[in-house]
């Protein structure tokens, strides 16, 4: 009866999230952009400006629904369901932000590539959010829109509102990702968790912005392909040691509950 009742579940969590995928996928869309493919043709610079733009607007766009969305999860979860929501999104703004310095279509589209990943990434955990902590596509859906209606008024008010078009979007991206690094490791700090190994991490990253301004300085696609795969390896190690902080604080809260219950 028990191993019934477990697959009656998992049927219907299937058929949950097959409803769930068109929703979450309507909310973070992956927005198609045009490719030229005739080689003497892509390559000039009026068509990359253009290219940039698109990408920069269709970035700056997507950032809006992703915020919606994690705007809502934070709601449905008390804050518990928005970390990795929150990282993937820092990733596609990572690639997004680099490609203003790049002088090539291909570059360009490696870059897209990565913020298409990124978009699927996205959608998946959230689909797996609205699941776990029993939200509803409808209620995802309308605060992503509002999201996106300040966009849009942002958008039509400002005179040059593409930030993301800009060659140095990816330090400002940088410098927003230090920050929240450093707000990560001062609450976990004020928890009584050892920080050593993360703020050592935390620090070789921030020596990184160097390479990113070399690179911006000295408009160098390659180079700024160099930084972000730097950048990226050791994100994915403090984000790992970060894992290992909140798991083993849960061990011990939850050992430290039970031996309260059994005083």
């Amino acid at each position: 009866m028990h191993k019934r009742m477990i697959s009656v579940m998992c049927l219907l969590l299937v058929i949950a999230s097959l409803f769930l995928v068109t929703a979450v996928c309507a909310i973070v869309e992956n927005i198609e952009i045009p490719k030229s493919i005739d080689p003497l043709d892509r390559d000039r610079p009026e068509n990359i400006a253009a290219l940039k733009t698109h990408i920069a607007y269709v970035g700056e766009s997507q950032e809006a629904r992703m915020n919606g969305v994690i705007a809502y999860i934070n709601n449905i979860s008390g804050s518990e369901g928005i970390d990795k929501l929150q990282q993937i999104r820092d990733d596609y703004l990572s690639a997004a932000a680099s490609i203003p310095l790049m002088q090539t279509s291909d570059n360009i589209n490696a870059l897209r590539d990565d913020m298409c990943v990124q978009t699927k990434l996205f959608a998946e955990e959230t689909k797996v959010q609205i699941l776990f902590f029993n939200g509803t596509p409808e209620g995802m859906r309308e605060t992503a829109d509002a999201s996106m209606n300040v966009f849009d008024i942002s958008f039509n008010s400002v005179t040059d509102p593409l930030w993301l078009s800009r060659e140095n979007a990816r330090v400002k991206v940088f410098a927003r990702e230090s920050e929240e690094r450093n707000f990560t490791l001062r609450s976990l700090s004020e928890k009584g968790i050892d920080i050593t190994r993360a703020r050592q991490i935390s620090d070789q990253i921030d020596t990184k912005r160097s390479d990113l301004e070399a690179a911006l300085r000295n408009k160098q696609d390659e180079a700024m392909f160099q930084a972000n795969t730097g950048i990226k390896n050791l994100k994915q190690q403090f984000r790992n040691t970060i894992g290992d902080y909140r798991a083993n604080l849960e061990i011990q809260m939850s050992s430290a509950a039970i031996m309260a219950r059994n005083e």
